[in-house]
């Protein structure tokens, strides 16, 4: 080791051991312990990591990722009156010339969103009402016929709806799909094909995938939920029965994650457990005096955790304050996260 290592491990110890001996004569100065009588109710604030903001509702801003799965619940609403029929892909589009019948067509509108009439070619008819189609056949065909006479009918809609229905007819789930997300980041949606979700929140997805069903029908509704998160974890290490990695299905408090690894040894010090989280840019630690919130005391709080944070609980009484940093620092490398800049407050 040269002389910077160790200047910089030095200075690091210096730190630590001011900050915990601050914790120790704050402490001192007066009993914050709550003396607490039978049936007597006490309440204890919540806090976390000041980038998680209040609530701690972790599943409305949680951020999928590869190896999620979702279920995509389709719902067809053609019990609601619409202000504005519009043609779709799929719908079923009959033209009919009252004064030349021999050119009468019913075609299927194609994925295009046009269907092949005589003389006009191909003629864009997604998107617009009847009266609409209507009107712009008329003004060309006026180029064909002296006094064109057209009549517009759909005799089938929603046909891609059926086809989809029937796609999801052998489902034991209903009208659902469960589909997986790849590791580049994709799911393939029914009809719409692959959708980049990775890294995006359920309401984020739900909007676009919505937005582009409604391409093919107003009436096509899909609910995204997110079915299984796998990849949700956090890590449990240190002076536990059982460290490791831990699910993780809804926010749990520091208190909470060490019961998963069955509790500490008797070497474990509660009231300098570190709580890390890692950043786009540096790691961030919280030392947390979970002793603290089990006797109730005041001023502590509930600390509460998301994924992929570690938890470590260190050993009592540590022979220096540079010890302590040296194990977490052999942590953050066990975690493959590395060493430089690691905040802890």
């Amino acid at each position: 080791m040269n002389k910077t290592e160790s200047l910089s491990r030095y200075r690091a110890a210096v730190a630590l051991v001011y900050f915990l001996g601050m914790l120790t004569v704050s402490g001192c100065a007066n009993d914050p312990r709550i003396t607490m009588e039978p049936n007597q109710e006490t309440t204890i604030e919540s806090s976390s990591f000041s980038s998680s903001g209040d609530g701690f509702d972790m599943l409305s801003e949680y951020r999928m990722s590869p190896g999620d799965q979702l279920e995509i619940l389709f719902s067809v609403q053609t019990w609601q009156q619409a202000d504005r029929f519009e043609i779709a892909l799929g719908d079923t589009v009959a033209v009919k010339f009252l004064n030349a019948p021999q050119y009468n067509e019913t075609q299927k509108v194609r994925p295009d969103g046009t269907i092949s009439l005589p003389f006009i070619n191909s003629v864009n008819a997604s998107g617009k009402t009847v009266d609409e189609l209507t009107a712009e056949l008329k003004q060309a065909y006026a180029k064909v016929f002296r006094a064109p006479d057209i009549l517009v009918t759909v005799p089938e809609f929603l046909s891609q709806v059926r086809e989809l229905k029937d796609d999801l007819a052998t489902s034991d789930r209903g009208l659902s799909r469960l589909i997986r997300i790849r590791s580049d980041g994709y799911a393939t949606f029914p009809w719409l094909g692959d959708v980049n979700v990775a890294n995006r929140t359920i309401a984020d997805v739900s909007a676009e995938v919505n937005a582009r069903y409604a391409e093919i029908s107003p009436s096509l509704k899909a609910d995204v939920i997110l079915e299984d998160h796998a990849s949700s974890v956090i890590y449990v290490m240190g002076q536990v029965n059982k460290p490791g990695a831990y699910p993780l299905n809804r926010p749990v408090s520091v208190i909470e994650a060490i019961s998963l690894a069955q509790g500490t040894d008797n070497t474990a010090d509660l009231e300098r457990v570190v709580v890390m989280r890692r950043g786009p840019e540096k790691i961030t630690g919280k030392m947390v005096n979970v002793s603290s919130m089990l006797n109730f005391e005041q001023g502590s709080q509930f600390f509460f955790i998301a994924k992929d944070d570690i938890v470590y609980v260190p050993k009592r009484q540590l022979a220096s304050s540079a010890q302590f940093m040296q194990e977490l620092q052999q942590l953050l490398l066990f975690r493959g996260w590395g060493v430089n800049n690691v905040e802890i407050n």
